[in-house]
């Protein structure tokens, strides 16, 4: 399982637990970010079974899974390891803070497990550390060819 999944599994889980934070308990979190292809689904079962997935819900989670381009069926039932555990926490609380989904929250999850910090990024990018942090919090937008560098620099 790549960070990218792990991240977008996190901000699936964390748009149940906004939408309807009955649904989905401390227990679901600590599963979820172990084994979350499995677990999401159950929590997303539970959720719809309790009437609590609103169509609104169902685009934002129905988008967040467009994201999700490799699925790995033995990694599926396996517990996840730490580091990617670490990005599956950060897509979750991305989702709770109301962040939209975007490919620099995948891309900050990989230079964060890489251990590379933003002005490395920026200096393999060409632009400054500020730039690199205003894009990863959101308060500018990097291009489409400036966003693909990043991924192809990580391997995301």
């Amino acid at each position: 399982m790549t960070h990218t999944t792990m991240f977008v599994y996190g901000y699936i889980f964390g748009l149940i637990k906004q939408a309807a934070p009955d649904v989905a308990t401390a227990n679901d979190f600590e599963r979820c970010c172990m084994y979350p292809t499995t677990e999401t689904a159950r929590v997303i079962s539970n959720a719809h079974a309790k009437h609590k997935v609103t169509p609104d819900l169902d685009r934002k989670l129905a988008a967040a899974f467009a994201q999700i381009t490799e699925l790995d069926e033995e990694a599926a039932h396996r517990v996840q390891p730490v580091e990617l555990q670490g990005s599956w926490q950060r897509g979750y609380y991305a989702a709770l803070n109301g962040q939209p989904l975007n490919s620099w929250g995948e891309i900050t999850a990989a230079r964060k497990s890489q251990g590379l910090s933003q002005a490395q990024l920026a200096e393999k990018l060409g632009v400054t550390q500020a730039f690199v942090s205003a894009v990863e919090n959101g308060t500018r937008t990097a291009s489409a060819e400036m966003t693909a560098k990043a991924k192809e620099i990580l391997g995301v």
